[in-house]
């Protein structure tokens, strides 16, 4: 998210460097030109999200941008919710509509274990939706890889999934595992 807000070459060059990799001004300044480039489309999407949030907490109404569906959800008091691909939904509890200096809308929340009160706004929301999504996917294929090749992982974290193999069955384990994480 940094890559549009903010983050210029010199910052990424910067924090580069705290993870261990070395790189030079201009290549830092040409992985936030790619980024920026390649990802394009990014801002629009965190705009009608935006644009979607707003409309649910103004109209107490469902909201679709792509297969986003943006929800008021009735059973939980000032809830925005936003439905996953399983039909389960991710929850904004305690929201409200904020006016910055320039009277444009900021939207907030604020979970009950919280003291803090959180920004919302479309970045968020798409990047929530994405790993949410990611999580049941693979969780589908690691139940899809035990059910037809008896296969356990030996470790999964976020979207990455270690299975211990013995090498003889690699290859073949491999084209199955592909073939089951892939099938629509």
């Amino acid at each position: 998210l940094g890559g549009w807000f903010g983050l210029g070459g010199v910052t990424f060059q910067r924090r580069a460097r705290g993870k261990g990799l070395r790189l030079t001004l201009d290549e830092a300044k040409g992985a936030i030109a790619f980024f920026r480039e390649d990802c394009d489309q990014a801002p629009v999407t965190w705009a009608q999200f935006d644009g979607a949030i707003g409309h649910v907490l103004h109209y107490h109404e469902p909201c679709k941008v792509g297969d986003v569906e943006f929800l008021w959800d009735e059973e939980h008091e000032n809830t925005l919710a936003i439905r996953l691909l399983n039909g389960t939904k991710l929850y904004y509890p305690n929201i409200r509509v904020e006016r910055d200096g320039r009277d444009r809308p900021k939207f907030k929340f604020q979970r009950a274990r919280d003291r803090w009160v959180q920004n919302l706004w479309g970045g968020v929301v798409m990047n929530n939706w994405a790993q949410a999504n990611a999580g049941i996917l693979i969780r589908r294929a690691m139940a899809d890889i035990w059910r037809e090749l008896r296969k356990r992982a030996a470790l999964q974290v976020y979207d990455e999934v270690l299975y211990v193999i013995p090498l003889s069955e690699a290859e073949a384990f491999q084209q199955e595992a592909v073939r089951l994480m892939t099938r629509t």
